[in-house]
């Protein structure tokens, strides 16, 4: 790497810090202002409604950068590039014989840096704290979200419920309804004060702990095939049933899953627990997560040539076409992901063709550039 690489990489990287820390700081400040009163509502004082928004922001830091950091790193680049053409930095990097998309090679490197901490975020930051990115603001973590009752296709128990705790893995007021005649003679609904989830184990199967239910174990009339699903617990009073429908499911159901690392995301498409509209969800999300990255690497050299253009008059209508194209661009993979996840075009054709138009646009614009 060259000094001059060097040079561009460490501009490349100040100006995406600086963006960040910028359009994050306006949507703490936009956010923050609009709903001071939810975080002091159950605060004990104003020093603890500071410290809630304090905390709240911290983390949804992590959520804020996996929305938007391919974005201002592909808007990163754009001004890498302008900047070059503004202090003539350009021209005598062409006189001495390099071509323009030499330069692109240090901003990939800093792309790549940017896409690694973004990957670790996604795997292991979001996914541990899901728990309190999904809470209300000025909630702390432990409190109850709203229950969506949940069909567990597998085992064809209906689970709800008045309220889940997400970071006990709890539901507080659960209420299962045992089907005929896959489980019981005669249709049976459990209700239970709490119900807490557990993983599976080893060749211990995951599923529901009721505590306090009613009708008690004793009363259920269980089928054959029910005894292998509804066992009775370790202590009086107490039923377990076997799902794999975990406590996330039970809230927020259509962006649980965005929280998921990639190999849970994977095991939940694979459940046969969850119903196939999910399914179809969370297929179309594995895709566009393992196609932004992509997308943001192709859209610099769609950027490059139209800042960098011959016969350019003027730098700035070059980077107002060059945001133009890349917002329609944008619109368009959207417009694509609506597609398959409406199921009007197949999720694999939905997910990827934004990369092959984008990439056949790079491929016939890199003819236009200067050099």
């Amino acid at each position: 790497m060259t000094t001059f690489d060097r040079h561009l990489l460490a501009r490349f990287l100040f100006i995406f810090v600086v963006m960040f820390i910028t359009t994050y700081g306006l949507y703490v400040v936009i956010d923050g202002f609009t709903n001071v009163d939810g975080f002091m509502h159950e605060a004990e004082s104003t020093m603890d409604g500071f410290s809630r928004m304090g905390k709240y922001y911290l983390l949804q830091s992590s959520q804020f950068f996996d929305t938007v950091g391919s974005i201002l790193a592909v808007m990163s680049s754009v001004c890498v590039f302008a900047l070059l053409m503004r202090r003539t930095e350009l021209q005598p990097i062409l006189a001495a014989g390099v071509p323009t998309y030499r330069l692109v090679v240090p901003i990939l490197w800093g792309m790549t840096f940017v896409a690694g901490i973004i990957v670790m975020n996604r795997e292991f930051v979001i996914p541990r704290y899901a728990h309190y990115l999904q809470s209300g603001r000025g909630n702390s973590s432990n409190s109850g979200q709203s229950v969506q009752p949940v069909y567990d296709y597998s085992t064809r128990i209906h689970m709800g419920g008045k309220s889940v705790f997400l970071e006990q893995g709890e539901i507080v007021g659960a209420e299962f309804t045992l089907p005929v005649p896959e489980i019981v003679h005669e249709l049976t609904r459990i209700d239970a004060p709490r119900a807490k989830f557990y993983e599976k184990t080893g060749n211990l199967p995951g599923g529901w702990l009721l505590t306090d239910t009613r009708p008690s174990f004793e009363d259920i009339n269980l089928t054959e095939n029910g005894r292998q699903i509804v066992f009775p617990g370790a202590r009086e009073g107490q039923i377990f049933v076997v799902s794999d429908v975990s406590f996330d499911q039970l809230c927020d159901r259509s962006r649980s899953y965005h929280f998921l690392s990639t190999p849970e995301l994977l095991r939940r498409i694979k459940n046969p627990s969850v119903g196939q509209i999910s399914v179809r969800g969370q297929m179309m999300f594995l895709h566009t997560r393992l196609t932004d990255l992509l997308i943001m690497y192709v859209s610099v050299f769609i950027a490059v040539p139209m800042i960098v253009r011959k016969e350019s008059r003027s730098l700035i209508g070059n980077m107002s076409v060059c945001m133009g194209i890349l917002i329609g661009l944008m619109g368009v993979t959207e417009a694509f992901r609506f597609l398959g996840s409406s199921s009007l075009l197949p999720m694999d054709l939905a997910a990827w063709s934004p990369i092959i138009f984008q990439g056949t646009l790079s491929a016939w614009l890199s003819g236009r550039t200067q050099s």
